[in-house]
């Protein structure tokens, strides 16, 4: 027996060191309330693991409160963005429907004052290469339309009626090559041309060099071409090279009072209305 202790010397001191721990827990026990032993050592082995699974789950619930959050949150983001993209188009076709109310007071305002007022037109068309300055408005022969009728809007001269169809017609810019109007200057009362550089400006041809002129200078229509009225808008002086043009005769460069690239309604006017009256 002795010789089997010393062989296994430390196998029985683990074993005592075992014996001795067990008897003194089970010492310790009947001071817990006559709790059981197995109850302590279950608990000394579960609370550890309960506290951490308690830890964890703690944190679980924590991180899933936060996705709920999160996922609601970018939901709602998203409603109010779509809400608001809605906004923004309604408020657009708002804004388009007072501009367009704009005009056509505008222009029932010219049909009040305007003599001459034929009908309204709304354009449809333009000319796709640029060549020339050409424009398609929705009114033709059927509507009262013909050749050599002038177009206008509230701020001025357009252009005239060259190609009238049955139900719409084209209209030659003051800014095509082929446009030539006869005008005054509004302040010195000098008369000269209007002819298109096939650009968005215009030339103003024959007005002498010794004629002072100031940019922004008005120019307006003097009705001698018998095909535009007397008085209407046709722009303002915006370059004057004295130096330049040919002879006598001074460069002048006009830009349109309309800004003929925008036009969406015009008026359409007859000269010979007045002439007949």
């Amino acid at each position: 027996m002795l010789q089997f202790l010393l062989r296994y010397k430390k196998v029985a001191i683990l074993f005592l060191i075992i014996l001795f721990s067990f008897l003194w827990m089970s010492l310790q026990s009947r001071t817990l309330k006559n709790q059981p032993i197995l109850n302590h050592i279950a608990n000394f082995i579960a609370l550890p693991i309960e506290r951490g699974i308690v830890s964890i789950s703690g944190g679980i619930i924590h991180l899933w409160d936060r996705y709920i959050y999160a996922v609601k949150t970018f939901s709602e983001n998203q409603r109010f963005k779509e809400e608001i993209e809605k906004l923004k188009g309604e408020m657009a076709q708002h804004m388009e429907i007072l501009e367009e109310n704009k005009r056509l007071r505008q222009l029932l305002m010219l049909k009040e004052s305007e003599t001459r007022y034929v009908t309204a037109a709304r354009v449809i068309g333009r000319d796709p290469t640029n060549w020339f300055r050409i424009v398609t408005v929705n009114k033709g022969r059927d509507d009262g339309v013909h050749k050599d009728m002038v177009v206008v809007t509230p701020s001025g001269v357009v252009g005239k009626i060259f190609q009238p169809g049955p139900h719409y017609s084209k209209v030659l810019l003051i800014t095509d090559i082929q446009s030539t109007i006869s005008v005054r200057i509004q302040h010195t009362r000098d008369e000269g041309i209007v002819e298109g550089k096939g650009t968005d400006r215009c030339h103003l041809k024959y007005i002498p060099h010794s004629v002072d002129l100031k940019i922004n200078d008005a120019v307006i229509t003097s009705g001698l071409d018998n095909i535009y009225p007397a008085g209407l808008f046709v722009g303002y002086i915006s370059k004057i090279n004295k130096k330049g043009g040919s002879g006598l005769f001074q460069e002048i460069e006009i830009i349109p009072g309309v800004r003929l690239n925008r036009i969406e309604e015009v008026a359409i006017i007859d000269n010979r209305k007045e002439q007949r009256r």
